[in-house]
């Protein structure tokens, strides 16, 4: 049976944890911080063994054959290094996740746009923006629509001229 360690017990790394065991991986959780009450509830429901509120036991995770980081586990960390040494792959929850689906999918997971927390919204919203110009453009078109088994809006041409202004200012902002 594959090991999988998990570092990081927030919503996607618990979710995940959860995919793993479902798909009949040998799963191990481990975060510095306290888990949330919730998420050890649905750890505990599923029978995932699991450490919180101190450093990471080593022997648990270097052992694994693949591990799922969460992003906000910086590459830098001494426990991701070692990994990286040893050669044990490495993955997001994401892409984890991704692995058991069929879904057409756009995955954005991080944003390297913020100068501050102005480009941080600025950043983030012209990302969300694009995404909504898209969704909108494909609306409009009964073919697009059809193919993506999404609802025909006609008339909704107005919102892709809006949003793409709307995200010609942001980066507007941002430059």
């Amino acid at each position: 049976m594959k090991r999988i360690a998990i570092i990081g017990a927030g919503e996607s790394g618990t979710g995940a944890a959860v995919l793993a065991k479902v798909k009949g991986f040998d799963v191990f959780l481990s975060d510095m911080s306290p888990i949330k009450d919730k998420y050890k509830a649905l750890l505990e429901q599923y029978q995932i063994p699991y450490e919180d509120g101190h450093p990471h036991t080593e022997e648990l995770i270097l052992n694994a054959d693949e591990v799922i980081k969460s992003p906000g586990v910086p590459l830098t960390a001494p426990l991701i290094v070692k990994l990286m040494q040893q050669g044990t792959p490495i993955i997001s929850e994401i892409e984890f996740a991704g692995r058991y689906t069929d879904a057409k999918m756009i995955c954005i997971t991080g944003s390297n746009l913020d100068d501050g927390m102005d480009g941080l919204c600025a950043g983030n919203s012209a990302i969300m923006s694009v995404a909504l110009v898209i969704l909108a453009y494909f609306s409009s078109h009964a073919g697009f629509a059809d193919y993506f088994n999404i609802m025909n809006i006609p008339g909704c041409q107005e919102l892709v001229v809006f949003g793409a202004a709307f995200v010609g200012a942001l980066i507007g902002f941002l430059w």
